[in-house]
């Protein structure tokens, strides 16, 4: 029985050790964005016939959300996970609503930067910011002298001096978006993070992080490497969000990322 209490104790020190070793360990992270943080598996069937929140290969009732990036990030590190993303959302206010146009309201899509930001808790220890593919279709760029959500530029100016006041311990980390959007937003994005000292992940911008949905142009990746990554890593033909493999591959690029902050 003493040698059997013995090794229970040693396996005990063992995994605190492991746990200690584990920055992100029993932490809570909150990933805000748009569809590709939510999830959006429309025209996807698994094995049983089941879609969206009725298959266990995509869905966690009991964390209730999508097994994205975020969901993987926290399964392998015991971390409390708030995934705050909605599908078709925006950072900025919708242009058409800025441009006064009739029957669009201030909550047209969903924006960030309205209210959503300051629902961030007070404890979350890592936070991550992911916009921009909604963002080039629906709102407008402005300049980076912005001070209003009525512009992109303006609503990360907002939302990055409203978090560094209000959650100053809060390790925060941006994401530049990958797939469709307005090379123009993602470089606003860039030069946003840069002016509040925020470190950004970019997903179609560095050669360090591996291809899943595109690259700049500039950076010379071949059209037959696009092709088939793309193919590769979207739901379906009639669906080009991230699919469940390419999630996986993203939750081990941003937990990477997040280990960094």
């Amino acid at each position: 029985m003493e040698e059997f209490k013995k090794e229970i104790r040693e396996l005990k020190e063992q995994l605190a050790q492991l746990q200690a070793s584990n920055v992100l360990w029993g932490k809570k992270y909150i990933a805000c964005g748009d569809s590709f943080t939510e999830g959006d598996f429309n025209h996807w069937v698994d094995e049983n016939g089941l879609a969206k929140r009725e298959s266990p290969v995509i869905y966690d009732k009991e964390w209730g959300m999508y097994k994205t990036y975020p969901w993987q990030i926290g399964k392998r590190n015991n971390m409390t996970i708030i995934n705050e993303a909605k599908c078709g959302s925006i950072l900025a206010l919708d242009k058409r609503y800025v441009a006064g146009e009739d029957e669009i309201t201030i909550e047209s899509r969903n924006p960030f930067s309205l209210q959503r930001y300051k629902q961030i808790p007070e404890d979350t220890d890592y936070c991550t910011i992911w916009f921009g593919i909604n963002d080039s279709a629906h709102t407008n760029l402005g300049t980076i002298d912005d001070t209003t959500n009525e512009t992109f530029y303006g609503a990360w100016n907002v939302v990055l001096e409203w978090l560094i006041t209000n959650r100053p311990y809060m390790k925060i980390g941006i994401i530049v978006t990958d797939a469709d959007a307005h090379p123009d937003w993602r470089q606003a994005t860039r030069e946003c993070a840069c002016k509040w000292g925020i470190p950004y992940l970019d997903m179609m911008g560095d050669v360090r992080v591996p291809v899943i949905m595109g690259r700049e142009p500039e950076l010379g990746l071949c059209a037959k490497s696009e092709e088939l990554r793309t193919k590769s890593f979207v739901v379906s033909d009639k669906n080009g969000h991230p699919n469940l493999k390419a999630h996986e591959y993203q939750s081990y690029i941003i937990e990477n990322f997040l280990r960094s902050l």
